[in-house]
């Protein structure tokens, strides 16, 4: 039932949230585990279109220490997927209460 003071009824012993009778999208803490969300997943998927791009570093030239940069650029890829990786990661538990509760 809708109350003009409080909004949505709340079962017995619960406190109706200040949020109440607003979009779920006009909530800024849901906007940002939204945008955490995003960008964890561009961090996880840009190792992916990087290395699945196969024609783009199909090529010995230029070569780093006699490795051509078919090899070197999969390499440097390497580090820098650990890296995206924990950044997505550190994104997402963020969001998350330390008992692993949201």
């Amino acid at each position: 039932m809708w109350h003009e003071e409080q909004g949505w009824d709340a079962p017995p012993g619960v406190q109706a949230s200040p949020a109440a009778g607003r979009p779920a999208g006009d909530h800024p803490a849901r906007a940002a585990a939204s945008w955490r969300r995003t960008a964890a997943a561009a961090c996880l998927g840009t190792p992916f279109a990087a290395l699945l791009a196969v024609p783009l570093y199909a090529q010995e030239e230029p070569r780093l220490a006699g490795m051509p940069f078919f090899y070197w650029y999969q390499l440097i890829w390497m580090p820098l997927g650990a890296l995206l990786t924990a950044t997505a990661w550190q994104l997402h538990s963020r969001g998350t209460a330390p008992g692993g509760q949201r």
